[in-house]
């Protein structure tokens, strides 16, 4: 009974092609729209592992609110020069401006913004400071005076440390030069800091900082000042990863269409057994992106390993079919005939290799970090269709154009390249098993040791080119600043807490050498 349902199946592009490829066309029309609905949108947090501490930082984003994304805005000297002089911050508090003007940024933190801030105070200002000969004289005397000011040569430590490169020198202002005039201090970089409204998603993140790069890149080209700025921040490191992919996808679609393609041509050397089984990958390709907008998948940037993992895995199915076929016309079989011993033998083998790779595939949904089950599950939709329209779709196109050429059908070509290579490979195989297998166990233990040591840690970075603009940018502010450098840890502290004990203790973690503060609250 078994065997019965297998050649049924077998015989259906023998005895139903054209209705197989016209299935085959209505099913990719009625499931095209749903491509469209398919979008990168690589979003760090969707790479977080389920576990406690994920569990976690989730309830207090919802007890306490999300943390503000951070987008920084990279601020050198297009000549080299010092960034922090009066007339650079003047253009510095203008880019601060202009940022908090944009839809979703919540604050903008700047040295531009903290100078003017404490010259205000003494009623004075940056912009009023352009026109004096001593400007950091003023600037001086707002922090340093004791009967007014809310600022101190204190926060300028600290705002400088965040904000200024740490080869910042602060002796110009601070102490006099040979002519007793406090000039500016000297810093080659320094950076905006501009926070963004914690309840935006993540599309709308990438938007806030794709409109920040935007003006960056404007006041580049329109400003006239010596102040180059450059835009960076996850979301935005996490949009190029989008383009990227999106890019690099198109690119090895079209690289390896061309390889397949010379590869098909050299081991079969006839146009149709290479233009219907290239037919078939693109539909292959096709059908599983668009299941991946009917299931709502999100792709992200490992989905750049999809189209040469369906392709890669799936032109075996087409070649092997093709193989097998080939050797019954060769062996004096009709079309029919050889056709159905391909699907009934060769068909059955290659249906036990696609369902463990399947099946291969979909362990990958047991994952706790959502891309990676939703990566599984796409290769394991690509396979299983380049299978099924290998076996359906490419034998029946197979069938109608021989078995109407079937008298005048000629010995299918082979190719002398193929076969001698695979010649000359079974004669070194015959020739030296023993240093074969020696070969393969050295270069095993080797790999092992090797592949103990890989690292598995995961960074957006990864995924880009170093000599993209972005990672120029995030390097610099890696290298440049103390700031960047900067990270934060959340103590989800439950039960009860207004209570003595517990803010003694909360002293004693913050000041260990101070003792008890609390005391007099009993």
């Amino acid at each position: 009974m078994q065997g019965n349902m297998i050649e049924r199946y077998a015989r259906l592009p023998i005895d139903s092609p054209r209705q197989i490829i016209l299935f085959v066309a209505l099913f990719t029309l009625i499931i095209s729209p749903f491509i469209l609905q398919v979008q990168f949108e690589t979003d760090v947090q969707a790479f977080l592992p389920q576990s406690n501490e994920v569990e976690t930082y989730d309830e207090i984003n919802e007890d306490f609110g999300r943390d503000s994304s951070v987008v920084q805005l990279y601020l050198t000297s297009v000549v080299g020069g010092n960034v922090l002089t009066i007339d650079n911050l003047n253009d510095i508090l203008q880019l601060h401006n202009d940022c908090t003007k944009i839809t979703g940024v919540q604050d903008v933190l700047s040295v531009a913004d903290f100078f003017d801030s404490a010259l205000i105070d003494s009623g004075l200002s940056l912009a009023l400071l352009s026109q004096e000969e001593e400007p950091w004289q003023f600037v001086f005397d707002s922090i340093s005076t004791q009967s007014g000011g809310n600022y101190t040569w204190n926060e300028v430590d600290f705002v400088t440390d965040v904000l200024v490169d740490k080869n910042l020198k602060m002796d110009p202002v601070l102490d006099f030069d040979n002519d007793g005039v406090r000039t500016a201090p000297i810093a080659t970089s320094t950076i905006i800091m501009i926070n963004l409204d914690p309840d935006l998603n993540t599309e709308q993140k990438k938007d806030v900082g794709q409109k920040i790069r935007v003006l960056a890149d404007e006041h580049n080209s329109n400003s006239g000042s010596e102040i180059q700025a450059d835009a960076f921040s996850v979301d935005l490191l996490a949009y190029d990863v989008d383009q990227s992919t999106q890019q690099t996808n198109v690119l090895m679609a079209l690289g390896m269409l061309v390889v397949t393609t010379i590869l098909l041509w050299l081991s079969f050397k006839d146009w149709s057994y290479v233009l219907f089984p290239i037919l078939t990958l693109i539909l292959s390709v096709f059908w599983t992106f668009s299941f991946a907008g009917i299931l709502g998948i999100q792709l992200t940037a490992l989905a750049v390993a999809v189209i040469p993992l369906v392709v890669g895995l799936g032109i075996d199915f087409a070649v092997h079919i093709s193989r097998r076929y080939q050797e019954g016309l060769k062996g004096g079989n009709s079309v029919e005939e050889s056709l159905l011993d391909a699907q009934l033998h060769t068909g059955q083998a290659l249906t036990l290799a696609m369902f463990t790779t399947v099946i291969a595939f979909l362990s990958g949904i047991s994952a706790g970090v959502g891309p990676v089950r939703d990566f599984s599950l796409l290769c394991a939709i690509g396979i299983f269709t380049c299978f099924f329209l290998t076996l359906f779709f490419y034998t029946s196109l197979r069938y109608l154009l021989d078995s109407n050429s079937e008298d005048n059908l000629t010995e299918v070509k082979s190719s002398e390249i193929v076969e001698s290579s695979v010649s000359r490979a079974a004669e070194v195989v015959d020739q030296y098993p023993g240093a074969i297998i020696s070969t393969v166990i050295i270069l095993t233990l080797v790999a092992g040791f090797y592949g103990s040591n890989v690292d598995t840690s995961f960074g957006l970075e990864d995924f880009l080119s170093d000599d993209l603009e972005i990672m120029v940018t995030a390097d610099s502010l890696q290298n440049d600043f103390r700031g960047a450098r900067y990270s934060q840890s959340q103590i989800l502290i439950q039960g009860p807490v207004a209570t003595t004990n517990f803010l003694n203790g909360s002293y004693e973690i913050k000041y260990p050498d101070k003792g008890k503060d609390n005391e007099r609250f009993n």
